[in-house]
């Protein structure tokens, strides 16, 4: 398994775009050592920037497919789990950061609209605990929580180096212009079309993922119910039967959740008005920790209709 991912000095590919011309700034080699660390193909010359909660089990997958060891990472466990302990841990991803030079390699990265993302990472919360303690910190006791109090939270925390699950997607080196990004695959647009549009760009051979076992959705029970959830309270370890992530929001959330990820919509190209058909005006009832949170007009709302369900919680 290990002798898959030993060491290869990269070459530079034809027609490589983006990156200043310099071998790895300050900036991304930071980033090549902050959680989630990137993966990076040395011999097909792409490195992929994910995150937590934007189809990551599925990018993972894609990327050890094309590296050999998606069989490997199958056979260990969970896909992470290999990821960490032993993708990240093997001598040749070692030896290819320290050697790291942008210039020779594609940058692709995976991203999800900040509005279904923070909802899926809400639930993800829930069902696994995690944040649990620092959550019940800042609620000043250990309760169920809605996702409003859970946008409160957010507004405490890092976004930049926090849980994976809800940092933001935009990095520090793509917002100084020290990463030029050659693909951005939004996975509202089709994560398997993205990808292969990035293979054909590279000149790689296109994955046939008919063939191949890729896709991972972590969540299977939806609700079909209509109307706003968002002060809804749930203890964490539950899984919830969510609806569309529309439901989630009111105007004075999807604005705080919009300044909060201002970068990636920006960036990557999302709308800042919320499609769909959430409550309009009205703050959350019960919701203290973000009273005076947004002060101004609210944002317009699309009448379209809504989606009833999440098509995407991993």
């Amino acid at each position: 398994m290990l002798e898959a991912i030993e060491t290869a000095t990269p070459t530079n590919p034809s027609g490589s775009t983006g990156a200043k011309d310099s071998s790895a700034t300050p900036e991304i080699a930071s980033q090549l050592l902050e959680n989630p660390r990137p993966l990076i193909h040395a011999d097909e010359k792409f490195v992929v920037f994910w995150s937590g909660k934007s189809a990551c089990t599925s990018v993972l997958r894609w990327t050890f497919h094309r590296m050999g060891l998606l069989e490997a990472a199958d056979y260990y466990g969970w896909i992470h789990q290999f990821r960490t302990k032993v993708y990240y841990e093997s001598a040749r991803y070692k030896r290819v950061i320290a050697k790291y030079d942008q210039r020779r390699y594609r940058h692709i990265r995976v991203v999800r609209d900040p509005f279904a993302r923070t909802v899926s990472a809400y639930l993800h919360s829930l069902e696994q605990g995690y944040e649990r303690e620092r959550i019940a910190n800042y609620l000043t006791i250990d309760r169920p929580y809605s996702f409003a109090e859970f946008v409160g939270y957010l507004r405490t925390v890092d976004l930049d180096v926090h849980n994976i699950h809800f940092t933001r997607q935009s990095s520090a080196a793509e917002r100084s212009g020290d990463l030029v990004l050659d693909h951005v695959v939004r996975i509202e647009d089709g994560l398997f079309d993205g990808l292969q549009n990035a293979e054909c760009a590279m000149g790689l051979d296109v994955t046939d993922f008919d063939a191949v076992r890729i896709q991972s959705k972590h969540r299977s029970d939806y609700s079909a119910a209509a109307g706003f959830v968002g002060d809804q309270k749930h203890a964490p370890g539950t899984r919830v039967a969510a609806p569309a992530y529309q439901w989630f929001y009111n105007d004075q959330l999807s604005e705080l959740v919009a300044r909060l990820y201002a970068s990636d919509f920006e960036r990557y190209g999302y709308d800042t008005t919320l499609q769909g058909t959430p409550v309009p005006g009205n703050p959350v009832s019960g919701s203290a920790s973000l009273d005076n949170a947004v002060s101004g007009s609210a944002v317009s709302r699309d009448a379209g209709s809504v989606p009833l369900r999440l098509t995407d919680a991993a």
